[in-house]
């Protein structure tokens, strides 16, 4: 078996080293983190002078994107899917639509919030608010905003819809409560799509060939050098 040569061992080591420095550039980072939402709602019959309320549970999942950019704010992160319902009134259809959602200014003694509106397959809507960290933006430089980089799960105290039809009629849901629980709360490495893999074997198999066949083609070329 003929040796390997020091030059061909060279080339082939750089072709390694080269191919684990690609790796980290194709593996891409996926910065949207998942949220279960859950809590309670209370409804009153629009088409009654009932005022005693009725509680409710409502759940869901959300997406949140923590280098989102708002464009009245920056960076402040952003929520990039939701699917909101009310498991007990199930002729409501489900809330999945992004309307409307943005930091809430802070008032004196109330937390930084962020709040969502929300639209689903009827055009009803609904809309809440929840609790966020510190954000370093602020309203007009001086009022400070919630933020959703850091963000890792808050209590909703605040939400309501507009007028929701159910089997027993209109109703309106207001004065929810709940909490927003992390289920992925860093972000999370995704692999490569198999296309990306694919043109990246591909590279690799050209400048292998390609390194292959330069000592035969330099052969050939003394070959022919000699010939003359």
């Amino acid at each position: 078996m003929k040796p390997v040569s020091q030059k061909a061992l060279r080339w082939l080591l750089s072709l390694i080293f080269m191919a684990v420095g690609f790796l980290p550039l194709l593996a891409q980072a996926n910065p949207i983190q998942s949220f279960n939402i859950s809590g309670q709602a209370q409804y009153f019959l629009s088409n009654t002078n009932d005022n005693n309320p009725v509680s409710v549970s409502f759940m869901g999942t959300m997406g949140v994107d923590p280098s989102g950019q708002d464009q009245n704010f920056g960076s402040i992160g952003q929520v990039t899917s939701i699917s909101f319902e009310f498991p007990d009134l199930s002729s409501i259809p489900t809330f999945n639509t992004i309307v409307t959602q943005g930091p809430l200014v802070a008032q004196i003694d109330q937390p930084l919030a962020y709040s969502i509106g929300l639209q689903n397959t009827n055009g009803e809507t609904a809309t809440f608010s929840f609790i966020t960290p510190h954000s370093s933006a602020t309203f007009f430089g001086t009022e400070p905003i919630g933020s959703l980089v850091d963000f890792n799960g808050g209590s909703i105290f605040q939400g309501q819809t507009g007028s929701v039809s159910t089997a027993g009629g209109s109703i309106f849901l207001q004065n929810f409560s709940g909490s927003i629980d992390s289920i992925t709360p860093s972000p999370i490495t995704s692999m490569p799509e198999p296309a990306t893999l694919e043109m990246f074997s591909l590279g690799l198999l050209l400048i292998s060939t390609f390194i292959g066949l330069r000592p035969s083609a330099k052969a050939n070329y003394l070959s022919d050098r000699k010939g003359e």
